[in-house]
Formats: C-alpha cells, sequence, structure tokens
C-alpha cells in the first residue's frame, strides 16, 4: 500500500515518495545504521524488558549502533490528541455514513447515538467516545486548528525531529506497548488516547501515539512472547522514511525468527483436536 489517495488529501506528496519497497529489503540495511532506543517508558515493564533487551542484542549483532535517547524530555500529549481525535471521528463518520447506501438509514453519528439508546442489544452498552465526539465543533473550528498546530509542533520539530537529529540516529526504536491487556467490562473508564484524563508528568505510555500524531511512519515487527502474549518492537522515521524502516525491520526478522504462531496455551486458541 503505497502512493496518494485522491480521496485523502493528506496524501497528496505520497506519489513523489512512492518506492517498490520489496526491492529495497536487505538483509544487510542494519550494517553501521544509528537506531535510537528509548528505554524506560511504562510499556516496559520487568516481563517486557528482557524480550526488548533481547531484540535490542540482534540490531546490534547485525550492525547497528544503538544510542540511548533520554525520553524525560518528551511531553505527555495524549490530552492534545483527544481533542484531535474526537473531531476528527465525528466529521470522517458523517462523511463515510454520507455516502452510504441508500439502505443504510443511520446517516450521521447523531443517528447512530440514538440508534445505540434505543435498540435493544446495542442500548446494554455505554457510547462515550460517541458522545464526546458529537459535542465537537468539527475540524473547520479554529480551535480544532490551533490544537493540530500545537500536536504537530509538538510531535514534529520538538519531538521525533529534535530526537533524531540530538542524537544524531536515522531512527527511533522503543518497545511497542505491553502485551495486550484483559477486556474490562463495559463502562470500566478508559486508559487509552480517547480517555479525558489530565497531562501526566511522566514521559508517554509508548512512542505509537507519538508517530502516529506526527504523521510519521511507524513500523512494529514481533519480538517473542511475554506472560504469553505476543509483544513488538517498534522503528519509527521522519516523514517518507517508510522504506528504510521496512529494510530495517526485515533485516530484524531475517536475524531473529522471533514470532511465535498461536497456537494451545492459557491465552491462545484451544488445539484443534482433529490435528
Amino acid at each position: 500500500m503505497a502512493g496518494s489517495d485522491p480521496k485523502d488529501p493528506l496524501s497528496a506528496g505520497a506519489d513523489a515518495h512512492k518506492q517498490r519497497y520489496s526491492k529495497l529489503l536487505s538483509t544487510q540495511a542494519l550494517k553501521g545504521v544509528r537506531l535510537g532506543v528509548l528505554r524506560g517508558m511504562h510499556s516496559e515493564d520487568a516481563d517486557v524488558k528482557p524480550v526488548f533487551q533481547a531484540a535490542l542484542a540482534v540490531l546490534k549483532a547485525q550492525g547497528a549502533v544503538l544510542v540511548d535517547i533520554d525520553t524525560s524530555g518528551l511531553e505527555d500529549v495524549t490530552p492534545i490528541m483527544r481533542k484531535v481525535l474526537l473531531a476528527d471521528f465525528k466529521h470522517d463518520v458523517n462523511a463515510y455514513l454520507a455516502g452510504a447506501p441508500p439502505e443504510v438509514k443511520t446517516r450521521t453519528l447523531a443517528d447512530l447515538i440514538e440508534f445505540n439508546r434505543t435498540e435493544e442489544h446495542e442500548k446494554l452498552h455505554s457510547q462515550e467516545t460517541f458522545e464526546a465526539s458529537e459535542l465537537t465543533h468539527g475540524v473547520d473550528d479554529e480551535d480544532y486548528k490551533s490544537t493540530l498546530e500545537t500536536l504537530h509542533r509538538k510531535t514534529r520539530a520538538e519531538g521525533i525531529d529534535r530526537l533524531l537529529r540530538e542524537n544524531n540516529v536515522v531512527a527511533l526504536v522503543s518497545l511497542t506497548n505491553t502485551p495486550a491487556a484483559v477486556s474490562q467490562p463495559d463502562g470500566t473508564p478508559s486508559r487509552g488516547v480517547t480517555a479525558e484524563r489530565p497531562v501526566s508528568e511522566k514521559s508517554l505510555q509508548s512512542m505509537t501515539g507519538y508517530a502516529a500524531a506526527a504523521e510519521y511512519p511507524h513500523l512494529t515487527v514481533p519480538i517473542g512472547l511475554a506472560k504469553g502474549l505476543p509483544v513488538g518492537m517498534s522503528l519509527i522515521g521522519p516523514q517518507w522514511s517508510e522504506a528504510s524502516l521496512l529494510s530495517y525491520g526485515y533485516a530484524y526478522e531475517q536475524a531473529a525468527h522471533a514470532r511465535v504462531p498461536p497456537g494451545p496455551g492459557p491465552y491462545g486458541p484451544k488445539a484443534n483436536a482433529s490435528q
């Protein structure tokens, strides 16, 4: 998947950077490459840390130069992301439903909220994100535009770009996140990006949100299991660095073979009795 999408103005510049990524893959891609390592984030607990350390050892064995980066200067941008995501959600859902076939009766986010309030099964579930999104004033609102500009500045020039420049590295490496959490009962306060909460004094939970907010490429590769569940390692680079990230990820995977196929276990699918 590459190139510009005529229905997505944000992808207008992508065609100028489109490449055949598969032709650029190389097992030697990590040799001499300086990578910035982000450690000690919220997602790096005692169970996950040794798995991440093993993955870093593979990167180093393949010739990468690992540079430890201090994450204390990274600001928690989650509350800012919440404002942007809620406004984007309303705009995008309304646009999607407006182009749906005539038999679709729910044509707006407000219609969906009303449907969920009255339909026999849906009314059993909470819809805080839908309701919070409906209260926003859209993507043409000046407050939204100002918030988006602030988010881009903090995650680009003051975030990812700054870390790359100050540490003379071409990409950032971090743990993608903790293993998947147990699904909580309906109505349990969310800890996700759209959760309403104050700015944290600690560094952000993971770099995935930073990359998404900056609209920069982010590749995650499997690095093994923690607590019986899969975890990944993130490779994040500046705008239009997809080809390089894919090649770094490829070189790592060919050396590590760390992916564990799903199988029987306390968290995996039950064994097929016919096998």
